[in-house]
């Protein structure tokens, strides 16, 4: 059942997951619940946006071209990041107390914005997010190519909860 949970400010998407939980457990109190979240982070900036990167990515002041901005002149050509992201669980029949999968998708950051936002794409960071072994940012790739380096990713967190889930 989807349902709006706050997005408290934290530092990071562990803990940012595991209060999301928290609070829907609270509401849905018969049921198991899932919350992920997802931050960006980059090497060259000590991991900045991290866990405020919606934050920055909507702030129009800001956005994706501001952070490749904060990129000019750093790093000697080293545009090394990664997304991470944590899925929590929470269920009263199985513990009481969140369980977490984290997964981290290493990449390089673009010099420019490229390619073209699709509906499957999960925010703005497609245009500038080059995937490790690849040439091209998200937002460029064809279906096929987004669909293969979606299947790569063996060590999402999802990917992690499913086969702990399916133990049970």
């Amino acid at each position: 059942m989807p349902f709006d949970v706050p997005e408290p400010r934290r530092e990071s998407v562990k803990e940012i997951a595991m209060a999301k939980v928290r609070y829907a457990q609270n509401v849905l109190t018969r049921t198991g619940v899932v919350a992920l979240d997802a931050g960006f982070y980059i090497d060259e900036l000590g991991g900045f946006p991290g866990a405020m990167v919606n934050f920055i990515i909507k702030n129009p002041a800001i956005g994706v071209r501001g952070i490749l901005k904060l990129m000019d002149g750093r790093g000697g050509g080293f545009r090394g990041c990664k997304f991470m992201e944590c899925l929590a669980f929470l269920d009263p029949k199985l513990a009481r107390k969140p369980i977490c999968f984290a997964g981290e998708i290493r990449g390089e950051l673009a010099y420019e914005p490229a390619g073209m936002l699709k509906e499957y794409h999960w925010s703005e960071l497609s245009l500038i997010f080059i995937p490790v072994g690849y040439t091209k940012t998200l937002a460029e790739m064809t279906i096929e190519e987004y669909d293969e380096w979606r299947r790569e990713r063996e060590k999402s967190s999802i990917q992690k909860f499913v086969k702990w889930l399916s133990q049970f």
